[in-house]
């Protein structure tokens, strides 16, 4: 079996869990859904590969943007106390909506 040394591999980050997005996974879910269609599955601009991801003021929004058009949904949460920004690439947000449930009493944490 071909393999390689484990030392080549490089390690994961320590994720910070101080501050959390805890959202249900039925509305993560619903926002993925009606946002996935706008990203570009291949692009000379990454960026036009996933979504943004905004939290700010207790809102948590999402936009993706293809050549043509737009996706915009938000929504509000009970954290005011994060603001950020971070981009996704839809595969990944492909895989996610497979995983997580309908259910709209789970809970999901998303940690920055």
């Amino acid at each position: 079996i071909p393999a390689i040394n484990g030392y080549l591999f490089s390690n994961l980050p320590d994720i910070n869990r101080d501050r959390k997005l805890e959202i249900s996974q039925f509305a993560l879910k619903d926002i993925i859904r009606r946002t996935i269609f706008c990203t570009a599955p291949v692009s000379v601009n990454k960026v036009l590969e996933g979504e943004l991801f905004v939290i700010k003021n207790g809102i948590f929004r999402v936009e993706a943007i293809e050549q043509s058009r737009v996706a915009i949904r938000q929504i509000e949460i009970n954290n005011t106390e994060i603001n950020e920004k971070v981009i996704i690439k839809g595969t990944c947000l492909n895989e996610l909506i497979k995983i997580i449930s309908d259910d709209t009493e789970e809970l999901i944490n998303i940690y920055f």
